[in-house]
């Protein structure tokens, strides 16, 4: 099988009408560079696997998609189901498995043939090249995984990380699920503006300011004891001479003890700042804990909601849920998600229904159909049964 992917790419290859531009010239040349790069990145991992294929029904054609045999992100997994569901990326219904290799070898090939407008534009020309080879440079990685830095104010609002250029070539949406509601202030407040990694540090902040509010410092102040020596007798001085004395003695002490004052109001100011800033973080942080209590599975209604507004009718992108990438699709004005568990290889279930934020959608066949208990398999039959 995995000579007849290899030979069907390299036929879709020389199909290709080959430009004699310096733009084509570039393009052949950052692909034949970071086609050796995979390679050899491949060929030195000690994880070389293959994904196991199923057929499904897409809209009237049959589809393979591509399964995962572990839990994990691979988030190359889903980028390569949608480019399949897409018609952009084909494989042959003959073939069961596909190699790591070979699916990072078919998204390059997408990636060199996407954007095709920014060809005849020299001024895009440059940045299109450029971001073509990151984004081949970088494309090995997501078959590890890739850093998702969520931010809480909408399902499109992420932090732009260099490994999104290949979902921007693509033109593959990336969205997820967890935000919080505007109509809750408190909540909107705190969050609205913050991503995942700034929410967790105001957490460990106010872990901090929470030891600091319960530590009561010990003074150091030591009363030093009089000299055991006993104190030589004063000289007599004139009096006026004495008079002036005391007065600039006097003037000396008032100006210290000013200083004094000052400063202990400048100490009282920056210890009531201090108290009132670490208040601030202790009751963020308490509302941060709510949020997080209350969307344990990474997804909320206003997520929900916002998910629903966005995506287009038909439209597959993909879903960032609990460190897990998912291709996702908006059917008839619901939201499905395709079904890659290798369990399922032989099943007739093709679709999990997102309307819960719990996460435990119906199952649905090809056709969007709601899958029968009766025919279900008999392990997860039972399960449902005992669910009610």
């Amino acid at each position: 099988a995995n000579f007849f992917i290899e030979f069907e790419i390299l036929k879709r290859k020389s199909q290709r009408e080959s430009t004699q531009t310096q733009y084509g010239n570039d393009i052949k040349r950052i692909v034949f560079i970071y086609r050796n790069k995979i390679e050899n990145m491949t060929e030195k991992s000690p994880e070389k696997f293959n994904y196991e294929l199923k057929k499904i029904e897409f809209f009237g054609r049959k589809v393979p998609v591509i399964l995962q045999n572990e839990n994990g992100p691979c988030p190359l997994i889903a980028i390569g189901n949608v480019l399949l569901l897409k018609g952009k990326m084909q494989l042959s219904l003959d073939y069961s498995v596909i190699s790591n290799e070979q699916l990072l070898d078919l998204v390059s090939e997408c990636l060199t043939n996407s954007n095709e407008s920014m060809k005849n534009n020299e001024e895009m020309a440059a940045d299109y090249r450029k971001n073509l080879s990151d984004a081949i440079s970088l494309l090995p990685k997501l078959q590890y995984g890739m850093d998702i830095n969520v931010k809480f104010k909408g399902c499109q609002e992420i932090e732009y990380t260099p490994e999104c250029v290949i979902f921007d070539l693509l033109g593959i949406d990336l969205v997820h699920g967890w935000t919080v509601d505007p109509t809750d202030r408190s909540s909107f407040a705190v969050l609205g503006n913050l991503s995942y990694n700034q929410m967790m540090e105001k957490l460990v902040a106010s872990s901090v300011a929470s030891d600091e509010s319960n530590h009561k410092p010990v003074s150091t102040f030591v009363k030093t004891s009089p000299s055991s020596r006993s104190p030589r007798s004063p000289k007599k001085i004139p009096l006026d001479v004495e008079k002036e004395i005391k007065i600039e003695k006097l003037e000396i002490k008032e100006e210290k003890l000013e200083e004094k004052q000052e400063k202990l109001i400048e100490i009282e100011e920056k210890k009531e700042e201090k108290e009132d800033q670490q208040s601030k973080i202790i009751i963020e942080a308490s509302v941060i804990d709510q949020f997080m209590a209350a969307s344990p599975s990474q997804l909320t209604y206003n997520g929900l909601y916002q998910l629903h507004e966005h995506l287009q009718e038909n439209s597959l992108s993909v879903f960032f849920r609990a460190n897990h990438f998912a291709t996702i699709i908006k059917y008839k004005g619901d939201l499905y998600v395709l079904i890659t568990d290798a369990g399922f290889r032989n099943e007739t279930v093709v679709w999990e229904k997102l309307d819960d934020v719990s996460g435990d959608g119906d199952f649905y066949m090809a056709d969007f159909t709601e899958q029968p208990t009766s025919v279900l398999p008999p392990m997860l039959a039972s399960a449902i049964a005992e669910v009610g």
